[in-house]
């Protein structure tokens, strides 16, 4: 085998790892999935604190009459919803700092053997006639395309991840709407300020 054999491995090295930032993009729905669902989830948590708000606090705390029932399930239900806040701010973030680092490297190793990948296609155009053992080529070939591999899937783990994540988004907005309609349904709406469901 010659040296510039190797030519035409060494040219799609350095294209994919090159590319490596278009390997990205298989993430790219799930994350904009992800963003759409936090929204969503966001907007139900927000209807459902105003709908609790919107029950008065009655002058005169009295046990047993209904405005002070409907005042104390709609504030026990303001309190649930404090943990739905806090779960939907920990979601913020579909992954964590470890993949960014993990992700920063891999974009680091994709640009330099797409550099060392270009040096040798160099020498190896200028020596095409000289010989090179298989194992060689075959070592040359695998570290090059090392970092392509690694991206793709990387990527493909992310999406993975993020989708799991928007299931668990999308399942606590249902909860929520679920609490409000419960309240709505024990609570008379003439205690309610802002619109019931």
């Amino acid at each position: 085998m010659r040296l510039g054999d190797m030519q035409s491995v060494l040219q799609i090295s350095v294209a994919l790892n090159l590319a490596y930032f278009s390997f990205r993009e298989i993430r790219t729905p799930a994350l904009k999935q992800y963003d759409r669902a936090m929204r969503q989830t966001d907007e139900t948590i927000a209807r459902a604190l105003a709908l609790y708000r919107s029950v008065p606090k009655p002058e005169k705390i009295l046990p047993g009459s209904e405005e002070t029932s409907a005042w104390m399930t709609a504030d026990v239900e303001a309190q649930k919803l404090n943990l739905h806040i806090w779960n939907q701010r920990r979601s913020q973030a579909p992954y964590s700092e470890n993949m960014y680092s993990y992700d920063k490297a891999v974009s680091y190793a994709a640009l330099v053997v797409g550099a060392i990948a270009f040096v040798l296609l160099v020498l190896c155009s200028a020596f095409a006639g000289e010989a090179i053992r298989i194992r060689y080529f075959l070592g040359v070939t695998g570290i090059c395309l090392l970092p392509t591999m690694m991206a793709v899937a990387y990527s493909w783990l992310i999406a993975g991840m993020v989708e799991k994540e928007i299931g668990i988004v999308k399942d606590r907005a249902l909860a929520v709407e679920q609490e409000m309609q419960r309240l709505t349904e024990k609570v008379p709406r003439k205690y309610f300020s802002a619109p019931a469901l």
